[in-house]
């Protein structure tokens, strides 16, 4: 079977949670002896999306208009939900409620007439059901990790000891709130450590030495890889809960060893959902 992968970016590219998520269900499905075939949204033509009878698609943002009108009148298609696109904000936190004004809302025909739209949590189906009053959303209730990865914190999580206090994650991307943190940190005589490295497994092993972590999203979180590490780790998480999509989970009050079962299971029906949708 051949399916066309989209997204804006990919992990190559761009070390970001959506990124991370897609690599993981590319390698999957590959696995499975699926054909994926990968193009950026900024690139990708009609004549290729006629080539493939089923596209699973990610960010679109910079997907055509012309071609997502083609795509949403012509195509079998999944939407792989990861921030907010059927709100101009690219935040429905803006709103009280998470209630969405009718002229904010948009990309509606295109999340309607998808095949199934994934999302990562069960507070972004709510807020997505709620707001668009569509009924093909699905919520996997995870993130999306590599078995590799899942060991290698797995085994941080079984030896690390806690040395160091309270971390703060240092990022560029305002959406994440390290300004913002470290302002409340002033204001509150809290004395956090920034970490930081653009690689992942080095930030893991950094990250599994403190006994806490600070995390102010500026937006609402569709799911918090970095929320969920930090809980796999044993470490105590000082966030805004209604704003992770990650503690709208049932399992999410887990934490060390059991949690990190319980998103391994998670994964796994994840993939599996995938694929039967993908093959139905």
């Amino acid at each position: 079977m051949n399916v066309l992968f989209l997204a804006d970016f990919y992990h190559t590219e761009l070390n970001g949670g959506a990124e991370n998520n897609d690599a993981v269900l590319i390698d999957y499905l590959r696995s499975r002896q699926i054909n994926v075939c990968c193009e950026e949204t900024g690139k990708v033509t009609v004549e290729m999306v006629n080539q493939y009878g089923a596209l699973i698609i990610s960010n679109f943002v910079l997907l055509a208009p012309a071609l997502k009108s083609h795509i949403t009148a012509s195509c079998s298609y999944i939407i792989y939900e990861h921030d907010h696109k059927y709100v101009r904000t690219r935040d429905p936190s803006k709103f009280a409620n998470f209630c969405i004004p009718e002229d904010q809302i948009i990309n509606r025909e295109f999340y309607e007439n998808a095949k199934k739209v994934v999302v990562l949590s069960s507070i972004c189906k709510e807020v997505i059901e709620k707001n668009l009053k569509i009924d093909n959303v699905y919520n996997i209730g995870t993130s999306l990790w590599s078995k590799e990865k899942l060991k290698f914190i797995k085994e941080l999580s079984k030896k690390t000891e806690k040395t160091k206090g309270m971390a703060l994650m240092n990022s560029t991307n305002k959406t994440k709130g390290t300004v913002p943190a470290l302002r409340f940190c002033q204001q509150k005589g809290l004395t956090p450590e920034v970490i930081e490295s653009p690689n992942q497994y080095e930030f893991l092993t950094i990250l599994s030495q403190y006994e806490s972590l600070l995390f102010l999203p500026q937006v609402l979180e569709t799911y918090s890889r970095l929320v969920a590490e930090a809980k796999m780790l044993n470490c105590k998480v000082m966030t805004q809960k209604t704003l992770i999509g990650f503690m709208s989970e049932p399992y999410s009050n887990q934490t060390g060893i059991a949690l990190i079962e319980a998103i391994e299971g998670k994964v796994d029906e994840a993939l599996d959902y995938f694929y039967e949708v993908i093959t139905s």
